[in-house]
């Protein structure tokens, strides 16, 4: 029997509009690291990254950086001053750094 291979790149299938993208059996293997090194009791880490691979071509197929802090807002918060919404804030996570990977991974698969 003949082994059905894909025959567009990720890249051109996401290229696609959501209606015209064929449903895909996809299997692939997830992974977090954070910036802070944990000693098996303690998980305070303020942000991490998760990479996807997928399994039949081991190429990174997502990636998702999750940060619970923002500089540029954390200065403002110290001066008194009142936020104020920016468009390059990396804060995207508001959770427990414990609960991060969990989280991360189901924003990944949506």
């Amino acid at each position: 029997m003949k082994k059905q291979g894909i025959t567009i790149s990720y890249k051109e299938w996401m290229a696609k509009p959501k209606s015209e993208r064929e449903v895909v059996r996809l299997a692939a293997g997830l992974d977090m690291g954070w910036q802070k090194r944990s000693s098996g009791r303690t998980y305070d880490s303020l942000s991490g990254h998760c990479l996807a691979i997928g399994g039949e071509n081991n190429e990174v197929i997502g990636v998702y950086v999750a940060c619970k802090h923002c500089r540029a807002c954390e200065n403002r918060k110290a001066k008194g001053e009142e936020k104020v919404e920016h468009a390059d804030c990396p804060a995207n996570y508001t959770g427990s750094s414990k609960g991060m990977e969990s989280e991360v991974i189901v924003n990944m698969i949506r």
